[in-house]
């Protein structure tokens, strides 16, 4: 459903955000994602790393200072407007306090977890008219941070990447980090056998 706002829902007495970034210091490791850190994102609770927020695609979070004791008095805490009406499909990122998103387009956001603050905006300044292609609108399914980079893939283009620091696209870097998408495809079969192996087990029962 087409939206025009990027919303985070925040307790009044501390955000769910501000947790995140207290939980996820900030180091040398910053925006440095890769297969080990994937490995052990159970040791580093405030951080987002993949859709399903960790390399075994759990969609858990272990942060616990919002549960079901104070969950009713969630308020409203920041939105950030994109300035557009059309399809928002992606699952936020939020790795090392930084919250990284996609827009139409393929526009990729970055912005401070804890405030909505925009820290850049990438445009690929992509042709309008990639939409007469698209089955469902221009919408775009996420980003992935990987090795100090954030990739994102688009319509009519190759895989784009950009510095995480600055938001500028890296041709050097999509070719040098293209092995991400190798790792993510590898884990998502990976995956998949698992899962399908599981449910021919319960037939079998």
């Amino acid at each position: 459903m087409p939206r025009t706002t990027l919303t985070a829902a925040l307790l009044s007495i501390s955000s769910l955000w501000t947790q995140l970034c207290a939980a996820g210091a900030i180091d040398d490791r910053y925006g440095n994602v890769d297969e080990a850190r994937l490995a052990h994102a159970s040791q580093e609770p405030g951080q987002w790393f993949t859709v399903g927020r960790d390399g075994d695609d759990t969609y858990y979070s272990p942060l616990h200072q919002i549960n079901a004791g104070n969950v009713a008095r969630l308020g409203f805490g920041w939105e950030y407007r994109t300035n557009t009406s059309r399809g928002m499909a992606a699952t936020p990122l939020v790795v090392d306090g930084v919250m990284y998103t996609s827009g139409n387009r393929g526009v990729v956001y970055a912005l401070d977890a804890a405030t909505g603050k925009p820290i850049w905006v990438f445009d690929p300044l992509n042709k309008a008219a990639i939409g007469r292609a698209a089955c469902c609108d221009v919408v775009n399914r996420g980003v992935a941070v990987w090795k100090g980079k954030v990739l994102c893939r688009l319509h009519e283009r190759p895989t784009i990447c950009v510095g995480r620091e600055d938001g500028r696209e890296d041709l050097a870097g999509r070719h040098a980090h293209g092995r991400a998408r190798g790792v993510f495809q590898h884990w998502g079969r990976h995956r998949l056998r698992e899962r399908s192996s599981s449910s021919a087990m319960r037939a079998a029962t």
